[in-house]
């Protein structure tokens, strides 16, 4: 059976027949499985390697050597832009000076 989101979506919502609403079910939540599995192998290969290097996180990690350096840092980067009113444009923001 070919599918995706929408013609699966489709049929569990216009189906009268029990048993194909079934399988349609069970089809398009198997094939998630895989991917699922993977990322989760992924993140904790990301999360093992960072703690192999000393970090404690794989975002600390990853910032260590950026401007914000932790992953605390860019809410307060921005709020701190937000206090000093600075005319510098920041993204997400409507000012105008």
């Amino acid at each position: 059976m070919s599918d995706s989101q929408g013609v699966s979506s489709s049929i569990l919502t216009y189906a009268t027949d029990p048993e194909v609403r079934r399988k349609v079910y069970t089809q398009s939540h198997a094939k998630r499985d895989g991917p699922v599995k993977n990322l989760e192998e992924l993140l904790a290969k990301r999360h093992q390697l960072a703690k192999l290097l000393g970090h404690d996180s794989y975002a600390q990690m990853f910032l260590a050597d950026k401007v914000v350096k932790t992953p605390g840092m860019p809410p307060r980067l921005l709020s701190f832009f937000q206090r000093a009113d600075c005319n510098v444009l920041l993204v997400g923001t409507q000012k105008t000076w």
